[in-house]
């Protein structure tokens, strides 16, 4: 003979309601280790974090002592550069100079000697 339908209904509903009960149970431990977990990689997560906020500033820190020392470097080759051009620049003006002398020393040389 088969229950009524009310019956049957209740009972699916109390067996449903035993399954779950069960589940929970059965998954109330593993909850607290997978909550254990999630904060234990949620720890390595920051941590790994801060240990790479501080690779990138150091890494920072040795590109900007890098660029300063370059760029000292290229002052002083421009410095230097600057000062060959200049001491060339002068020493062309100084050879112009003397020969410019030397021409007008035989010119007046050559005005002295048609006058005299």
């Amino acid at each position: 003979m088969t229950p009524p339908p009310d019956q049957e209904q209740s009972g699916i509903s109390e067996a449903l309601r035993k399954a779950v009960e069960a589940t929970f149970s059965a998954t109330a431990g593993s909850a607290g280790e997978t909550r254990d977990r999630a904060a234990e990689l949620l720890d390595e997560v920051a941590r790994r974090g801060r240990d790479a906020r501080e690779e990138v500033a150091k890494r920072g820190n040795e590109a900007r002592e890098d660029l300063a020392k370059r760029s000292q470097g290229a002052r002083q080759q421009v410095a230097r550069h600057s000062q060959l051009a200049r001491e060339e620049v002068t020493s062309r003006v100084e050879d112009e100079l003397h020969s410019i002398n030397e021409r007008l020393a035989k010119l007046e040389a050559a005005i002295r000697g048609d006058r005299g």
